[in-house]
């Protein structure tokens, strides 16, 4: 989030196992137990308000400018035993379908630090590799 809010301050991001990666469907078929518990404090309620709109990941990619977005050298890296490469894969399609520039990776690994720290050095070459392009 703080990558999509500040595209001008940032070369390169490189979310792991990336969290909040809800579309509309996700947020609306969670029981109210599971949304007072886990997100109410956080977008407020009623669902999908315009505080949801503004810092969901997913609709600020469908929505932002693409220039803003190709801006920022991408890097989506998630175990594929980990309950949060579904939406990582969510955001992979907007950014296909928007044709924005990044990178996608599903690997063997859950959501825990093996996994991480496994694949961390890819991610920092990826990194490393923005602070050489030139436009």
């Amino acid at each position: 989030m703080l990558t999509l809010h500040n595209t001008d301050k940032f070369i390169a991001a490189a979310p792991f196992s990336a969290s909040g990666l809800w579309d509309d469907e996700d947020i609306l078929s969670m029981s109210d137990e599971a949304y007072n518990r886990r997100y109410a404090k956080l977008y407020g309620t009623p669902r999908l308000n315009d505080y949801y709109r503004n810092n969901s990941p997913l609709d600020l990619v469908k929505t932002m400018d693409e220039e803003k977005l190709n801006s920022v050298f991408w890097y989506i890296d998630s175990g594929d035993e980990d309950r949060l490469t579904s939406g990582n894969a969510k955001l992979h399609s907007i950014f296909l379908a928007r044709d924005i520039n990044h990178e996608f990776r599903v690997r063997d690994g859950g959501h825990q630090w093996d996994y991480w720290k496994v694949n961390l050095d890819k991610a920092l070459i990826f990194i490393g590799k923005a602070f050489l392009y030139d436009d």
